[in-house]
C-alpha cells in the first residue's frame, strides 16, 4: 500500500452531468455499484442513462446513518461480494456521502486484500473531504473511524449538481470541514465562506475546487498523516468526541460535520489558551454557527464521558493527549501535548456558549 499511497490522486470536476467518456470500466471483470437509498433512487439513473455503466453491474445497497458504519456493516458488504462473485479484478464504485465513501472504501481495501475502487461523492462533505485523501474506515466501540487503512480510489469524481439532492441539515454538515480548510491553509478562503450571505449548492459550488486543492496539497506532502497531515485533524479531536458521545448517550444526536463545527470553536479557544491564537477567527466563526448546529447542548456532569472519547483519538501518545492547534491562521502545529485540564475548559467553554451566546 506505500506505493498506492504516492500515486497522484486522480481528482475528475464535473462541471457538466456529462460522465461519458470519464469512467473507464471496462477493464474489469465485475462492476459492483454500492448505493444507499436516496442515491439509488435520485444519482444512479444519471449514470446509468448516460451509459456510463457496463452491461454487467451489481448493485449493493448500502447502510444509511452513522451507527451503520461499522465492521458489521463491513462484514455485509464482504459477504455480498463473495456471494456475487467479486474477484481482485473486479471494481467496486461507490456512489454516496462521506459514510458510504469511507465504508466502501475500507471495504474494498481488504476485499481479497484489495480490490480497485472509484467514488462518486454526492454530498459537500464527501466531495470536499471525505473521499479524497485515501483515508478509509469504519466506527468500532462508538469511536469513530477507530478501524481503518490507507489506500487512494482509482478515481474521484465530483459533481457538484448532486448537492441539490439533498436535505437541507445534510448539505449544511460539510460546510465545517471547509471552514477547516481556510483556517490551516487559507484564512482569504474562511473570511470569504463566513461572509456568504446565504449558504446554497450555487454560492458553495465555486469553493469546492479550493477546498479540494488544499486537502490535496497537505495529503500529497504526509500522504500516511506522519506529521504535517495531522493539521486535517483540527477541530476533530473534539468534535470527534461530541459526534461519538451523542449519537451513543441517545441524545440530539449531532451528524459529523456539526460536531467539527463546534470542535472548531473550542480548539479555537484551546489554541487562544495554549498557543496565544487571536480571539478574531472565533468571533467569526459565530457568525455562522448558528446556521450550521442544530439545538445542541451538554452539561458538566456529561465531562467524564467526553473526555473518554478524547482518550480515545488516534493522535494521543500513550496517556498524552495531542491535538493540531493553531498559532495564528494557517499556521498549525500538528501535534500539540494538551493537558487534561485545558481539555475540560475547553468542553466547558462550549458547554457555555451553547446554553448562552448561541440561544442568545
Amino acid at each position: 500500500m506505500g506505493d498506492e499511497m504516492k500515486q497522484r490522486e486522480k481528482i475528475v470536476f464535473m462541471e457538466t452531468a456529462d460522465f461519458s467518456g470519464r469512467v473507464d470500466l471496462k477493464r474489469y471483470d465485475r462492476v459492483f455499484v454500492l448505493v444507499d437509498e436516496n442515491t439509488q433512487d435520485y444519482c444512479y439513473p444519471l449514470l446509468q442513462q448516460q451509459g456510463v455503466l457496463p452491461d454487467q453491474v451489481l448493485m449493493i445497497t448500502g447502510p444509511q446513518g452513522e451507527p451503520m458504519k461499522t465492521l458489521t456493516s463491513a462484514t455485509a458488504l464482504w459477504e455480498t461480494l463473495t456471494e456475487k462473485g467479486a474477484t481482485r479484478n473486479s471494481c467496486l464504485l461507490v456512489l454516496g456521502g462521506g459514510l458510504l465513501c469511507d465504508l466502501g472504501a475500507f471495504t474494498a481495501s481488504l476485499f481479497k486484500r484489495g480490490m480497485d475502487f472509484m467514488l462518486i461523492p454526492t454530498t459537500l462533505l464527501a466531495q470536499v473531504d471525505a473521499s479524497i485523501g485515501g483515508k478509509n474506515g469504519v466506527n468500532f466501540s462508538h469511536i469513530k473511524n477507530h478501524i481503518g487503512c490507507f489506500r487512494l480510489p482509482e478515481q474521484v469524481l465530483i459533481h457538484p449538481a448532486f448537492l441539490s439532492t439533498l436535505p437541507r441539515r445534510i448539505f449544511l454538515s460539510g460546510i465545517s470541514e471547509m471552514l477547516k480548510h481556510g483556517l490551516i491553509a487559507d484564512y482569504g478562503y474562511f473570511q470569504s465562506l463566513v461572509s456568504l450571505p446565504e449558504f446554497t449548492p450555487e454560492a458553495l459550488t465555486p469553493f469546492i475546487f479550493s477546498s479540494v486543492q488544499i486537502k490535496l496539497k497537505i495529503t500529497k506532502v504526509d500522504p500516511k498523516e506522519k506529521n504535517y497531515r495531522k493539521a486535517l485533524n483540527f477541530g476533530h479531536s473534539i468534535g470527534h468526541a461530541l459526534e461519538s458521545w451523542s449519537n451513543e448517550a441517545g441524545k440530539t444526536a449531532l451528524l459529523h460535520g456539526e460536531a467539527v463545527a463546534l470542535g472548531l470553536l473550542a480548539e479555537l479557544w484551546l489554541s487562544g489558551q495554549c498557543l496565544g491564537m487571536s480571539p478574531e477567527p472565533a468571533a467569526e466563526l459565530k457568525r455562522v454557527l448558528p446556521r450550521l448546529v442544530p439545538d445542541f447542548s451538554f452539561s458538566p456532569s456529561d465531562l467524564d464521558a467526553l473526555l473518554w472519547y478524547v482518550f480515545q483519538d488516534k493522535k494521543n501518545v500513550a496517556d498524552d493527549i495531542y491535538m493540531a492547534l493553531l498559532k495564528n491562521p494557517e499556521e498549525t502545529v500538528p501535534a500539540f501535548r494538551v493537558e487534561k485540564e485545558w481539555v475540560s475548559k475547553a468542553f466547558l467553554y462550549l458547554s457555555h456558549y451553547l446554553t448562552t451566546e448561541k440561544k442568545g
